[in-house]
């Protein structure tokens, strides 16, 4: 079976939520190298080379992301590096969550969160509004 992907969209909240935090470090850092020290460029220069770390990495994680259902269970897949697979068996799911703040609200996605008795990230993101719903009516009837 093939995996569902998350949105695209999940690519540009993503690069906004970094935005806006690499925007006001780089502003904290300027500052401080402007009246304190000019050896702070060097930690702008260190943001830089985060910023377009995460630029490239950001699209490569949103990509390998995604989650297939069988019969028996959902099957969360995240990450290329570092995969990890997460197997739930549908008798396993106490409660299913969907979460979105304000950036996923605009963009039109959402997270799905798969609640069971065992700690383990069970998140999927950046899942397009509409099928998220889905999902949850879903899991709840087979919770029934």
């Amino acid at each position: 079976m093939e995996y569902q992907p998350v949105s695209r969209k999940l690519i540009l909240g993503r690069y906004i939520a970094y935005g806006i935090v690499l925007v006001v470090l780089a502003i904290a850092i300027a500052a401080g190298a402007l009246l304190w020290t000019p050896w702070l460029w060097l930690a702008m220069l260190v943001l830089v080379i985060y910023a377009g770390w995460q630029a490239w990495l950001i699209p490569v994680q949103v990509g390998a992301t995604g989650w297939r259902e069988d019969e028996r269970e959902l099957v969360i897949s995240k990450g290329r590096m570092w995969h990890s697979l997460v197997v739930i068996p549908y008798n396993r799911i106490q409660y299913v969550d969907i979460s979105r703040g304000p950036i996923a609200t605009k963009l039109g996605y959402a997270d799905v969160q798969v609640h069971t008795a065992a700690v383990v990230d069970s998140t999927i993101p950046g899942v397009p509004l509409e099928q998220a719903e889905h999902l949850r009516a879903r899991f709840s009837q087979r919770l029934s």
